[in-house]
């Protein structure tokens, strides 16, 4: 199955989220249920389990009784008259005390056959709720934020559409790719949009511009600008420009990356995924790529993240992401980094992560 996507509607983005929150609340609510009816099954095998445990103790008391009549029966009887000694024959107290035997048997058969089914129904139970944590976890982190971009991606469309009259939707959507679709949009929108964004109010009533910028020279000695763009749990990372005087707006280029903080699924502890970072043809190959990951880093460490992780996903065309050889170029560049490799969800690549020192 190939990681892109070919979207011919902006609408379909829109119905996709929709579909997205839906599922997630649906499948909240079948897995809740599905947990209380195997806790239900539990209680019911729990109840069985006491009725035979009590049959048990009922019908040893019935092979105790019989097997006292039994041998009660056997004993020899003294004939005065004879003056002679007999046994009485007990088969009808023998066939009792086999048959007492033999119900104590079935009981405690029962009562061993229902031990297994809720030792089995708990076993289950306790493997399904590992995993049913984790797309939890998903559905309550991931989709959400998923959903979020989706809804952002159509937004970022729907204004690059009206901006150019006469666009065809698969004009629109040309070239596009599932990390690739924001890169094209805003780098035809201009810096505008993103420098537009809502003041933020400091402590002393001085309004400030909701990002920082951090300066980089590239390999062929260009100067770069990294600016940085800061939401309450993510973060923008864009790449502009920066031949000019610093008053002077800096040109957007296609570069950019997204990060988002988030807490573990197995400990109380912080990290932060990377989301997208994306690296335009004409740009690769004079570090931008590094700077914008070195800035991820440098922004989770800020943030007190122990990790850095992200879903392996190389190129933003489908050409680049099902070649061989890019991909292995790009794994050979993480590693070049300090990324490591690791197996997560069946993702053919895995994740790439490395491990923050906060000191």
């Amino acid at each position: 199955m190939s990681d892109s996507a070919k979207i011919r509607s902006i609408d379909a983005l829109d119905v996709l989220a929709a579909g997205l929150g839906q599922y997630a609340a649906h499948a909240q609510q079948v897995m809740a249920a599905a947990i209380m009816e195997a806790k239900r099954t539990i209680a019911w095998l729990e109840q069985r389990q006491q009725f035979w445990r009590n049959e048990v103790l009922r019908r040893k008391e019935m092979v105790r009784r019989a097997s006292a009549i039994y041998h009660d029966c056997k004993r020899p009887v003294y004939d005065a008259r004879t003056k002679t000694s007999y046994v009485a024959s007990c088969d009808a107290e023998l066939q009792q005390f086999r048959n007492a035997e033999r119900y104590l048997d079935e009981a405690e058969d029962e009562e061993q056959k229902v031990l297994r089914a809720k030792y089995a129904v708990q076993s289950a139970l306790e493997h399904y709720q590992k995993e049913a944590r984790h797309l939890q976890s998903t559905l309550q982190n991931q989709v959400p934020t998923s959903v979020g971009w989706l809804r952002r991606k159509a937004a970022v469309l729907r204004s690059y559409a009206a901006s150019q009259p006469g666009l065809s939707v698969g004009e629109v959507f040309a070239g596009a790719a599932i990390l690739g679709i924001g890169a094209a949009m805003a780098a035809q929108q201009g810096a505008a949009n993103l420098d537009d964004a809502e003041s933020v109010k400091t402590s002393d009533g001085q309004s400030t511009k909701p990002y920082d910028d951090v300066s980089v020279k590239t390999k062929t000695g260009a100067d770069q600008c990294l600016r940085v763009y800061h939401g309450q749990k993510s973060d923008l990372l864009r790449v502009f420009n920066a031949n000019h005087p610093p008053s002077a707006t800096p040109t957007l280029t296609a570069s950019y990356a997204n990060i988002t903080h988030e807490k573990s699924l197995s400990h109380d502890e912080l990290r932060t995924r990377l989301n997208d970072i994306v690296v335009h043809e004409s740009e690769r190959g004079n570090g931008i790529g590094a700077a914008l990951l070195a800035e991820c880093e440098h922004q989770a460490k800020l943030h007190g993240s122990t990790e850095i992780y992200g879903t392996f996903i190389p190129g933003v065309s489908e050409t680049e992401q099902q070649s061989p050889d890019f991909r292995q170029k790009v794994k050979n560049w993480y590693e070049k980094q300090g990324y490591a490799f690791r197996a997560s969800g069946g993702l053919p690549d895995g994740e790439v992560f490395k491990v923050i020192i906060c000191l």
